[in-house]
């Protein structure tokens, strides 16, 4: 007898039968096909369904027992969680939100002085304290009493909480609220049609994923990725990567690995608002800049920590045509500036006939199998 709900039975249709031989070979060597043969009869369901309700789904979230929840004053009822009335929460148009932000924040005051004997330890009552912690700033007036001010934009970062409901998302300009997801996966450099089954292509493997926060840089992500790869013996020999893993200080402790980086590098700053870079100018072999693009000598030049600083005469450079695209940084001194730091010079510099360009740039390493870098796509 075959049961609907009975996993441990086989189905009686072929799922992927309307697919072509070709289709469902390709079908089966992904992730798709790996994922119910080798890997859904390890995961631990039994432990994990203990955590979710029949009912709802997922956990519900913790609420305020009913004996504290008869503490809260009614007022503060109707506006936050009944939202009726004049002040609901939500109900405010754009244009009287600055005038209702402060009313906001010193209910939340309220709130949090009166539950932090008894609530201290409540989920909710710690996502209150962290909003009035990093949004708002709390004067205390011994006699006037406490007052709380609302922070302006500029005062606040971007990990703080912006919605209650998923404290934990943060904010990136570039991207947006949520989590930024770093993913590993093998490649093969040949890619060919299925030949059977006596010698198949190895499949592409996701071997590292990891979830941070919106706000944290992507090449912070490598030496992570690589030592958790190292702890379970899968190093690979050559990552993938784009410009954002590529930095040197990622090189060198890749190269301290065995692992080699292959990626482009980082456009130099201002070119792609066609500016004059460092790859414009002529060095010598100890960096210093000897002359211009237009082969003007600079009148000094000089190496001095992590930065160079080149100095050109103000007559020279008011009569150049590049003038309007040189990246001279200094507008007060007698002389026009530029100043940059050595590493731009290192990452930049090479002989134009010989030398990689940005998009080709390799790290010479260690070779054999080969792994994907991270990436911020989330899979």
């Amino acid at each position: 007898m075959i049961t609907i709900r009975d996993h441990q039975s086989g189905d009686l249709f072929n799922l992927w039968n309307h697919l072509g031989e070709l289709r469902r070979r390709l079908l089966e060597r992904s992730w798709a096909g790996v994922f119910p043969e080798h890997l859904l009869g390890h995961l631990p369901v039994r432990e994990l369904i203990a955590g979710f309700s029949r009912e709802h789904g997922r956990p519900p979230h913790q609420g305020l027992p009913p004996a504290l929840h008869a503490q809260v004053d009614s007022e503060l009822v109707r506006k936050h969680v009944d939202r009726e009335g004049d002040g609901r929460f939500a109900s405010t148009k754009p244009s009287e939100s600055r005038r209702r932000l402060p009313e906001a924040a010193a209910d939340l005051l309220v709130l949090t002085t009166r539950f932090r004997p008894t609530a201290a330890e409540l989920e909710s009552f710690l996502i209150l304290a962290r909003v009035l912690a990093e949004r708002c700033e709390v004067v205390r007036d011994p006699e006037a009493g406490s007052r709380v001010r609302v922070k302006e934009p500029d005062e606040m970062t971007c990990d703080n909480v912006l919605n209650p409901a998923d404290p934990d998302a943060t904010y990136n300009k570039h991207r947006g609220v949520g989590y930024l997801v770093q993913v590993v996966e093998t490649y093969s450099d040949v890619e060919g049609e299925p030949t059977g089954e006596t010698n198949p292509d190895p499949p592409d493997l996701i071997t590292h994923v990891a979830v941070g926060p919106m706000n944290v840089h992507d090449g912070s992500s490598l030496g992570p990725a690589l030592a958790d790869a190292e702890a379970r013996s899968i190093n690979p020999k050559v990552v993938l990567a784009d410009s954002h893993y590529g930095s040197n200080e990622n090189l060198e402790k890749a190269n301290l690995q065995g692992v080699e980086v292959v990626s482009p590098s980082m456009p130099p700053k201002g070119s792609e608002q066609e500016k004059l870079t460092l790859e414009h100018f002529e060095l010598d072999e100890d960096g210093r800049v000897v002359r211009s693009p237009l082969r003007h000598a600079p009148t000094m030049t000089s190496i001095g920590g992590d930065k160079i600083q080149v100095l050109f005469d103000v007559t020279t450079c008011a009569a150049c045509p590049l003038h309007p695209s040189c990246c001279a940084s200094a507008v007060d001194l007698k002389n026009p500036a530029i100043d940059t730091r050595t590493t731009a010079f290192v990452s930049e510099r090479g002989d134009s006939e010989t030398s990689p360009t940005n998009s080709e740039r390799a790290i010479a390493g260690p070779r054999g199998s080969k792994g994907r870098c991270p990436g911020s796509s989330t899979r």
